[in-house]
Order: structure tokens, then C-alpha cells, then sequence
């Protein structure tokens, strides 16, 4: 668990010895900054690019659907509940609004 907690770390350091754009690096390293409830866009604007907040969420979302060594997966439904839960804390919330509107697109289609 302390190998996975590195991920943002250990893909930084594996991306930008790459040729791609540095950005790709950078969404690696900051995908795990979460804004808080003080000051949330102003302090999530200085902590990560926008790039950063859309991988953020999807990695979340993709971690609460999947199955894991150390969890079992749990309902769309379920995991859009607990996004909105940890939104309040942790994403941009305009961000949030649209991932959702698109993944309620995509499964209901």
C-alpha cells in the first residue's frame, strides 16, 4: 500500500524522463491535490492545473467502480453519491457538475 500510495510520485519521475509534453508529468505528480472547504477554487487554482482536478476525479471515480486488492468495487450510483460527498472537499465543483453529466450521458445511452 505504500508503493500505491507513490504513484503520483514514481509516475512523475517515469514521465518526464519521456519526450511528451511536461504537462502529462505534471498531472501524474499532482492528480492526488484536493482543495479544501476554507478556499476552495483559489486554493485548488495555486495547488494544480485543471488538467490536474479533471484526473483527479476520474481517478477516484475509476478507483471507487474497479475492483482492488484491497476493496471490492461498488455501484455507479453508489460512487456518484460519494463523489458528491467528498466534492464538497475535495473538487472543483463545476468539474464535478460536468463529469457526472457526462457519465450519466454515456450509461444511460
Amino acid at each position: 500500500m505504500e508503493i500505491v500510495k507513490r504513484h503520483p510520485e514514481l509516475g512523475y519521475k517515469m514521465v518526464i524522463q519521456m519526450d511528451i509534453p511536461k504537462i502529462v508529468a505534471e498531472i501524474a505528480h499532482n492528480h492526488h491535490e484536493k482543495i479544501n472547504e476554507q478556499d476552495t477554487l483559489a486554493i485548488k487554482r495555486k495547488s494544480g492545473s485543471v488538467y490536474d482536478q479533471i484526473v483527479s476525479i476520474i481517478d477516484v471515480y475509476d478507483a471507487l467502480i474497479s475492483d482492488r486488492p484491497y476493496k471490492k468495487a461498488i455501484s455507479f450510483h453508489h460512487a456518484i453519491n460519494i463523489l458528491f460527498i467528498e466534492g464538497k472537499t475535495s473538487f472543483n465543483p463545476a468539474l464535478l457538475h460536468k463529469f457526472v453529466e457526462i457519465v450519466y450521458n454515456k450509461i444511460l445511452k
